[in-house]
């Protein structure tokens, strides 16, 4: 399975690691696999199924909630995915990774102050300011100001300044002081 899968053959690794589940149903290794295998073959729907079931018998399971989280968001199931990437447990070394993903997500469904959160807490300075600028033209320049001043860091950053002088413009000009 291993060597048709280096080959990127997921068909035939898949066919090796089912012949090895008629010998050892229950080897959680060879359930993640298959599993594996079959989201290499966008087969995100059965992926996600024997994800599930590597999960109620061993949880938390990083790798299968990893991938879980990858295939309900093939799946376009934003809820999902979120949730299965936040329980990805914090000693995990991809625990960063898997929240900059949340925070992607939530970003795509225009969530954009919980995005900016989550990018502000990971410490994710250009992501952080396009969440400001999609705050901003989405009309909530206060929430956008609020989001910019919580990172100091980005003072440097000149596309930051513009920013926060648009900001403080627009918002003088809906407070009718100018």
């Amino acid at each position: 399975a291993a060597y048709a899968a280096r080959r990127a053959d997921y068909s035939a690794a898949l066919s090796c690691v089912e012949q090895a589940l008629i010998q050892s149903p229950e080897r959680l290794d060879a359930l993640y696999a298959k599993a594996f295998y079959l989201f290499n073959l966008d087969m995100y729907t059965q992926a996600a199924k024997i994800c599930e079931d590597i999960l109620n018998k061993k949880f938390p399971d990083a790798a299968a909630l990893k991938l879980l989280g990858k295939c309900r968001a093939k799946l376009q199931d934003a809820a999902g995915a979120i949730a299965a990437f936040s329980m990805v447990p914090e000693s995990d070394a991809d625990r960063k990774k898997t929240q900059v993903i949340c925070a992607d997500i939530l970003f795509s469904k225009q969530a954009y102050l919980e995005a900016a959160k989550i990018y502000e807490s990971e410490g994710y300075r250009e992501r952080l300011l396009e969440a400001a600028k999609a705050l901003a033209h989405s009309g909530e320049s206060e929430k956008s100001l609020n989001c910019c001043q919580n990172c100091r860091s980005l003072m440097k950053n000149r596309a930051y300044g513009r920013l926060q002088i648009w900001l403080l413009a627009k918002r003088t000009k809906q407070r009718g002081i100018f």
